[in-house]
C-alpha cells in the first residue's frame, strides 16, 4: 500500500516537471511565442481582408452592373422566351396556313430585295468593263485584264405546310435534350471530336477491359455507341452524322443557359477572386501553420505520456 502510493506521487511529481519543462522550453520561448503572434495577426489580416473584399464585391457588383446584370438579364430573358416558344409550338400549329402564306410571302419578298440588288450590280459591273474594254482598245494591248464576274440571281424555295408542320412538330422533342449548358456544349464537342474519339474507343474492342476503361471516358464525346455491330446505325460510330438541323436550332435557342451558367458566374468569379483573393491566401497559410503547431504540440504531448509510462 505504501509503495503504490509512493508511486503515485512521484508519477504526479514526474507530469509536473515535464509539465513545468515543456511549457518553459515550447510555449514561452521566443520563436513559438514569435510563430504564435505571426499566426494571430495573420488570421487578423486574413480576415479582415475577406471582410472588406465581401463589401467591395457588393460595391463592384453594384457599380459594374452595366457588364454583370445584362448577362443575367439577357440569359434569363433568352429562356424565357425559349420556353414561350416551345409552348406556344401547338398553337403555331393551328396557324399553319397563315404562317407559311405569310413566311412564303417574306421570302418572294427578300428574293425580289436580293435579285434588285444583283441587277444594280450587274448594271454597274457591265459599265466597269466595258470602260476595261475601251482603255485596253485605245491602248492597242491589254492594259487591265481584270474584269467583274456578272452575279447570279438567287433562287429560294418557298416552304410547304409538311415541312413547317414537320419542322414544329419536331422542336419541342429536340429542345428538351438542350435544356441546360453542358447538354449543350457536350453537343459541340461531340461534333467536332466524334471522328477522333469513337474510332480510338472501336479499335480497342478486342480488349474487353480496356475497352470498357476508354469508352467509359470517351463516351460523352461521341455519338451513339463504339461498339463494332455494323447492323445498327446507332453503334459501329455510324451515328456521328445524325445531327439535324433542329438540333441547331435548339442549341441556338438553349444559349440562355450558356450566359447564365457559365457567363455570369465566371464574371462573378472573377470579381470575387481578384478582390478577396489575397485574404483567402492568407487565411490559407495560416491555417497550413495552424496545423503543423498542432501536429508539433500533439507531438510534444506523446513524448511527455511516453516519458511518464515510461518512468
Amino acid at each position: 500500500m505504501d509503495k503504490s502510493k509512493r508511486l503515485t506521487r512521484d508519477f504526479k511529481r514526474l507530469a509536473k516537471q515535464q509539465i513545468k519543462h515543456l511549457a518553459t522550453t515550447k510555449g514561452s520561448s521566443p520563436r513559438y511565442l514569435k510563430q504564435v503572434s505571426w499566426l494571430i495577426e495573420t488570421i487578423a489580416i486574413g480576415c479582415t481582408d475577406v471582410a472588406i473584399g465581401i463589401v467591395l464585391i457588393v460595391a463592384l457588383t453594384g457599380m459594374k452592373m452595366y457588364a454583370v446584370w445584362p448577362i443575367l438579364v439577357g440569359g434569363g430573358a433568352w429562356q424565357f422566351s425559349r420556353y414561350l416558344f416551345l409552348k406556344a409550338c401547338p398553337i403555331i400549329l393551328e396557324l399553319t396556313i397563315p404562317l407559311v402564306v405569310i413566311i412564303n410571302a417574306l421570302l418572294v419578298a427578300m428574293v425580289v430585295v436580293i435579285d434588285t440588288a444583283i441587277v444594280a450590280l450587274d448594271a454597274i459591273f457591265t459599265v466597269v468593263n466595258d470602260v476595261i474594254d475601251v482603255v485596253n482598245i485605245i491602248a492597242g494591248h491589254k492594259i487591265i485584264s481584270f474584269r467583274f464576274t456578272l452575279q447570279k440571281w438567287i433562287k429560294i424555295p418557298q416552304i410547304t405546310y409538311a415541312e413547317f408542320r414537320d419542322a414544329i412538330s419536331a422542336l419541342p422533342p429536340t429542345c428538351a435534350k438542350f435544356d441546360n449548358m453542358e447538354k449543350i456544349v457536350l453537343f459541340f464537342m461531340r461534333l467536332g471530336l466524334h471522328d477522333y474519339t469513337c474510332p480510338t474507343t472501336r479499335v480497342l474492342w478486342p480488349l474487353p477491359l480496356v475497352f470498357a476503361i476508354v469508352n467509359e471516358l470517351l463516351s460523352p464525346f461521341f455519338f451513339g455507341s463504339a461498339a463494332p455491330n455494323p447492323h445498327k446505325n446507332d453503334m459501329n460510330c455510324e451515328d456521328g452524322g445524325n445531327a439535324n438541323v433542329y438540333d441547331f436550332i435548339c442549341a441556338g435557342l438553349g444559349g440562355g443557359y450558356v450566359m447564365t451558367e457559365f457567363f455570369f458566374p465566371s464574371i462573378v468569379m472573377f470579381i470575387v477572386i481578384s478582390v478577396i483573393g489575397a485574404g483567402i491566401w492568407r487565411l490559407f497559410k495560416a491555417s497550413l501553420y495552424s496545423l503543423y503547431l498542432g501536429l508539433e504540440i500533439l507531438v510534444s504531448v506523446l513524448v511527455l505520456f511516453l516519458d511518464i509510462v515510461t518512468f
